[in-house]
């Protein structure tokens, strides 16, 4: 199996592990954990989207980290507050997770068509 291969199926099948831990979550356990888990699959498929056509390689250490930054740091801050102070504003900042990835996205392949 080639490198990207595997990648591809990685998150492939982080997505569904993702979808379906939070759809039993939901029917089965509690709501607002399954709502947790169920943002992170935006994210995750966004990701993959961003590393599968873009050329990491031709982007600017500067730009990268701009991106990469602001998404991990909301990540952590989401999980952060989800276990130590509300599981709703847990939720809300981790909604911002895809949003940064997908700002990023789209600022990085614009920079890239230049």
């Amino acid at each position: 199996m080639k490198r990207s291969e595997f990648i591809n199926y990685s998150f492939i099948g982080a997505t569904l592990i993702s979808l379906v831990f939070s759809i039993l979550m939901w029917f089965f356990v509690e709501k607002q954990p399954g709502i947790f888990i169920a943002i992170w699959v935006p994210s995750i498929l966004g990701f993959w989207i961003f590393t599968k056509f873009t050329l990491i390689s031709k982007i600017s250490l500067k730009l990268y980290l701009l991106w990469i930054i602001p998404t991990m740091a909301s990540l952590l801050f989401s999980i952060g507050l989800w276990f130590f102070v509300d599981e709703l504003s847990g939720i809300f900042v981790g909604v911002w997770v895809s949003s940064i990835i997908l700002f990023g996205s789209i600022t990085i392949s614009g920079e890239n068509n230049k």
